[in-house]
């Protein structure tokens, strides 16, 4: 058998690890930690916002993930309308949506930037596809220039009424249509065709010929060759009418992706543009990009997070949930502009439960478990809160003095699950004495009580030491577990024990050859009734304790 140890996320470790802390170091600023009955909850600032996570990154900084909280702000965080308090509730919500639309367009003019330097290197000697290379980024100055710099002042004076009134449009559409009557589209070079479908509204493509001979030319799409957000940056600056709204503009693409020209569909950046990667994942649907999702979000009040937040939107890795998570927190909870399908009416989800333990494994698979413990402590429930923090506790028994402040003081731990934990390494060890000392510290007294009468009682009946076994009864006082009266038998023995142990009572012992198996308990000078025949002694006789 050969085992392999797998990678489970899309990047090596350092970089998995230095990602994650950048958005934990500002959760963790903005979270409140409070004990509930005993537990530790962890509710996060309700002020938090999209615009407080992209100040993490640079301004140049165009990654996918920067773009992600960018959108956020333009979507779902606050916006300054200036409106007069007396502006009525259609007017607010009127300006609201011309707000977000012109917030959505600047976002996508940045965010789609890098791919238009990148298009514009092949396209230098190409002046119409350099001019549609700048228009598919909404750069019209850029445009306009490109076509001045080719000499052609007629294109460019189409470029610079891009967004006039209708009348313009519908002259570009009767433009084409004679060039399809008259059969002239077979003299036009294609990046012009393709130009003037542009300036007449057309997304999809422009009919061709099929005729033989020099009339034949090929159908052209307007949209090839470009990733998704400028095929649906073209629907939003050019194909939809100025007044309708990012809904609108959202269902004229998704309807696009249905037809026999479709536009490129939204795909996460790791599949348009594949980089090597410390691994790859073969799944049997396919990924849609998160940022898609976000403007589906925003757009349709009947999508919830289950339908956008899946791991693979955001993340190459099926496993990564680091961005499903802050994203989840950030919307359902800050923000609370929508919330998983699941939440019943008393506020508990359980997509919302399988994500963070799904994201705290993953944080404690890459090393970082204290930062787990944080996750967890955003468990819903009370008993699912105690039981995934002990169970961490009890793979981590010892935390280093840094490791335990962070516990105790940011999260709030009680002390006293860190030495449960400890109590339970020391008993996978077989040592009796020191799982009772971790439990007395861990207040867990009944488990104490038993070590005590099964095992440490009995060591020291054996070796004649009543002061030792008088420190461990008197370690109960006031805080007698239930069974220590009536815990049958060896309880009651060890009661006769505690009751003896200031000498009055004295035991005759016969010793077996070998003191490693075993006594026998002949009497009890006091009271021999209530003598058990036979002792087992756990440990060496050699063992010495410290009360």
């Amino acid at each position: 058998m050969y085992i392999q140890d797998s990678a489970l996320l899309a990047h090596d470790t350092p970089t998995e690890v230095e990602r994650a802390n950048r958005l934990l170091d500002l959760h963790l600023e903005r979270t409140r930690v409070e004990v509930l009955d005993g537990v530790p909850l962890a509710s996060i600032d309700e002020t938090i916002r999209f615009g407080d996570f992209t100040k993490l990154f640079e301004g140049g900084n165009r990654s996918h993930e920067a773009n992600i909280w960018r959108l956020g702000v333009a979507l779902f965080d606050e916006i300054d309308l200036r409106l007069p308090a007396s502006a009525t509730e259609e007017t607010v919500d009127r300006i609201s949506a011309i707000r977000r639309k012109l917030a959505l367009s600047k976002w996508l003019e940045n965010a789609v930037t890098p791919l238009v330097d990148h298009d514009l290197v092949a396209a230098s000697t190409n002046a119409p596809l350099k001019v549609f290379t700048y228009l598919s980024g909404n750069q019209l100055e850029q445009a306009v220039q490109a076509a001045i710099d080719a000499g052609d002042m007629r294109l460019a004076t189409l470029v610079s009424q891009l967004g006039c009134p209708e009348n313009v449009r519908e002259e570009v559409i009767r433009q084409l249509e004679d060039w399809h009557k008259y059969k002239n589209n077979a003299v036009l070079a294609d990046g012009y065709r393709r130009l003037y479908a542009l300036f007449a509204g057309i997304m999809d493509v422009v009919p061709g010929d099929s005729s033989r001979g020099v009339d034949r030319c090929a159908d052209v799409v307007v949209s090839s060759g470009l990733d998704w957000k400028r095929a649906f940056g073209l629907r939003l600056w050019y194909g939809n009418p100025a007044d309708h709204s990012v809904g609108d503009v959202l269902a004229t693409y998704a309807q696009d992706l249905q037809s026999t020209h479709a536009p490129a569909k939204p795909l996460p950046a790791y599949l348009e543009k594949p980089a090597p990667l410390a691994k790859e994942w073969t799944m049997g649907t396919e990924p849609t990009d998160v940022l898609y999702g976000l403007i589906k979000l925003y757009s349709d009040i009947t999508v919830s997070l289950d339908d956008v937040l899946r791991a693979r939107d955001c993340s190459p890795s099926p496993l990564d949930a680091r961005l499903q998570w802050h994203l989840a927190l950030l919307l359902s909870q800050a923000l609370r502009k929508r919330d998983f399908a699941d939440r019943t009416d008393e506020g508990y989800s359980a997509q919302a439960d399988a994500i963070t333990a799904a994201y705290a494994a993953q944080l404690e698979e890459s090393g970082q478990w204290t930062r787990a413990a944080f996750v967890l402590l955003h468990l819903q429930t009370f008993e699912g809160r105690a039981e995934a923090i002990k169970a961490l506790l009890h793979r981590h028994p010892n935390p280093t003095d840094e490791e335990r402040s962070f516990l105790l003081k940011r999260c709030r731990v009680p002390q006293t699950w860190l030495h449960e934990a400890k109590a339970a390494e020391l008993a996978s060890e077989d040592d009796a004495f020191g799982e009772f000392k971790a439990l007395l510290q861990a207040e867990l007294y009944d488990r104490a009580h038993r070590i005590l009468k099964d095992k440490l009682a009995i060591e020291a009946i054996l070796r004649g030491d009543d002061a030792l076994l008088k420190k461990l009864c008197l370690l109960f006082e006031g805080r007698e577990p239930p069974e220590w009266e009536y815990g049958g038998q060896v309880s009651r023995l060890l009661k006769v024990e505690c009751d003896c142990a200031d000498g009055s009572c004295s035991w005759t012992i016969s010793r077996p050859r070998s003191c490693s198996r075993g006594y026998t308990l002949q009497s009890c000078v006091r009271d021999p009734a209530r003598t058990p025949r036979r002792l087992r002694r756990a440990t060496d006789c050699s063992a010495t304790y410290r009360v």
